[in-house]
């Protein structure tokens, strides 16, 4: 419990609305991220609600640059857990070729691979997460989503007043696929759903962009696969990244298995499934 103090503090104070010295252990879960990531104010308040030499423990899938270099060169202890609670390998995406996806939506064309996929999870009854870099081309790609594959496809973005209400039908199966900005990447579990990235080489998505969409699939235990997608134009670095990424921590959760006696299969080191047709 956090309290009010202005007492015997040998941290600077500023005034006596500060909270400080009242907690010895601090769990940041998703630390870079929103509201945390670059906010110097939470630091900030961080450093003056602990006690002297309180702990900091910092939870997070994809770690940025700074927190990684803290890490390797031994200034923060850490531990790298490559498995799910399920001992299953992450899903590792696909690379699907789509032409110019930017020039498609201006001609209000509809890119006939996503729709083919977006059928397939209908008919599969498998949720679908379609990932999209931006609000305008949500805005644009949903209504053709609805002409050619289904009328109960539904978008949906930071800014949409109904976006807790489609989330939670798309939960319950009312939507059967849902096309979102990155407002999903994190937080958001569906079981047996799987995802696809439209415009994968957005600059938008990054490598931790696109590991963290990823890991909207295979979370549950009952459907540790499932089927991650990234559409683009042009494979970029951030893809490879990311992909690396995915194989790494599999290739770490093969070995700590193996050393314990479990079993599992290690994911192979070619250059992945990038189809081009």
């Amino acid at each position: 419990m956090l309290t009010p103090t202005c007492r015997s503090s040998s941290r600077p104070r500023t005034n006596c609305s500060v909270f400080t010295a009242a907690l010895t252990f601090f769990f940041i879960d998703e630390v870079d991220a929103f509201p945390f990531h670059a906010n110097p104010m939470f630091a900030h308040a961080l450093r003056f609600a602990g006690k002297d030499g309180a702990v900091h423990v910092y939870l997070s899938a994809t770690p940025d640059g700074r927190l990684k270099r803290r890490f390797l060169n031994g200034e923060l202890k850490g531990y790298r857990l490559p498995l799910r609670y399920h001992g299953k390998p992450l899903p590792e995406p696909r690379f699907v070729w789509i032409g110019d996806w930017k020039k498609q939506l201006d001609k209000r064309r509809m890119p006939e691979k996503l729709a083919r996929w977006a059928a397939e999870r209908i008919a599969r009854g498998r949720p679908g997460f379609i990932f999209v870099p931006e609000i305008a081309a949500l805005e644009s790609l949903v209504p053709l989503l609805k002409k050619t594959v289904s009328a109960a496809i539904e978008g949906v973005h930071a800014e949409d007043p109904q976006r807790h209400e489609k989330v939670e039908a798309f939960r319950n199966g009312e939507i059967p696929v849902l096309a979102t900005t990155t407002i999903l990447e994190r937080g958001v579990t569906v079981p047996f759903s799987d995802v696809a990235v439209y415009g994968a080489d957005a600059p938008i998505f990054d490598e931790r962009a696109l590991v963290q969409i990823g890991g909207r699939v295979g979370r549950d235990a009952r459907d540790p696969g499932g089927d991650l997608v990234f559409f683009h134009h042009g494979i970029t670095l951030e893809m490879m990244r990311a992909l690396r990424h995915i194989r790494m921590m599999n290739r770490e959760g093969a070995k700590w298995l193996r050393n314990r006696g479990g079993r599992n299969e290690e994911r192979g080191d070619s250059d992945g499934d990038i189809d081009h047709a």
